[in-house]
This record gives C-alpha cells, sequence and structure tokens, in this order.
C-alpha cells in the first residue's frame, strides 16, 4: 500500500493506522508514539518488579526443596538461578554464601557473603551476615578481618555469644601469634 503511494507520488496523503505519509516522510501521531512508549515502560517496570522476583521466589522454592533433601548440588543451581532472576536479593546472596561454606568453598561463600553486605536492604538480620563473614575471614587466615567482622556483628547485637566466643578465639590466636613473632624481632 505504501508501495503504491510512492509510485504514484500522491503527497500530502494519509495512511490508515499508525504512521502517516507526508510527502516522502513517515511520521506517527505524537499520541501514539506516547501510548507506545507508555506501554513499553508499563512492561519493563511489571518484568523488572513483578515478574522477575517471581521467578526468583519459584528458584528459591525449589532450592529450600532440593535442601531439605540433601542435595546441596541441586539447591546450589537453585539458589544461583533466583540470583539470576533477582541479583540484589540479600536473602539469596546470604543463602548462597552459607551453602557454599557448607561444601567447604570459603572464598566463593566470602564472595557472596561481602555482596549480601554490599546488597544489604534490612530483609535478614545484619549481624548475622558480619557473623559468618568473620568466620569465612577466619578459615581464610585473614585474622584482623575476622576480628573486624566480629566486633561489627557485636554492634549490631550485643548479646550474641557466638560473636563473642569466636572474637575472644581471634583475639587469643593474635595475641599468642604475637609472643611468637616479638622474641624473633
Amino acid at each position: 500500500m505504501l508501495v503504491a503511494y510512492k509510485m504514484n507520488k500522491i503527497k500530502n496523503t494519509k495512511l490508515i493506522g499508525p504512521l502517516t505519509l507526508i510527502g516522502d516522510k513517515m511520521t506517527a501521531p505524537k499520541s501514539k508514539v506516547l501510548t507506545i512508549l507508555s506501554v513499553a515502560i508499563l512492561c519493563g517496570a511489571v518484568w523488572f518488579v513483578g515478574v522477575k522476583p517471581f521467578l526468583g521466589e519459584v528458584e528459591h522454592f525449589k532450592y529450600k526443596q532440593a535442601l531439605g533433601q540433601r542435595k546441596r548440588e541441586e539447591a546450589l543451581k537453585h539458589i544461583l538461578q533466583a540470583i539470576k532472576h533477582d541479583p540484589h536479593n540479600t536473602a539469596y546472596l546470604l543463602y548462597t554464601g552459607q551453602l557454599y561454606a557448607a561444601i567447604h568453598h570459603p572464598e566463593y561463600a566470602l564472595d557472596y557473603i561481602e555482596r549480601t553486605i554490599v546488597d544489604y536492604n534490612g530483609d535478614i538480620t545484619a549481624w548475622s551476615m558480619w557473623f559468618i563473614k568473620g568466620i569465612l575471614k577466619a578459615q581464610l587466615g585473614d585474622l584482623r578481618g575476622a576480628k573486624r567482622a566480629f566486633e561489627k556483628a557485636l554492634y549490631y547485637n550485643p548479646t550474641f555469644g557466638p560473636a563473642k566466643q569466636k572474637l575472644a578465639e581471634v583475639e587469643g590466636i593474635m595475641k599468642a601469634h604475637d609472643r611468637v613473632l616479638v622474641p624473633i624481632r
């Protein structure tokens, strides 16, 4: 239809539909462009605010099922998929860090715990992520980092006994280490 209009070189002819032919230029009415743009923005908002987090929750449910059946590798696959759908969900990041720690990958676990701390939005307890970070830092040999993390856990929950105990252990190791190094100097 458009080709026929161009071939006949009919000027200022309007086409039926959203496009208009004025001379040699195609234009669309502003109201229709705004409508299309609004629908596109609305679809994007629904996708990123509704659908993607829902898909993350579905994968989180599958993670819980697999973990309940003690299938850690399958659980890991599902929680990683949940993070792909909702990458800033601190609960998913914390669960992934805990799972990596349980399967003896403290370096991966620490990465996810640190992402949890960066993306923290209040949906988990702050002291728990700092406590886990302290344990992982201690396992990886970073005693000063472990001490700072346990102190931060106690800042958020001053009555948390396990953090007090781990902090005392780390400080004891650091003092013993200093006693060994002082005579050598």
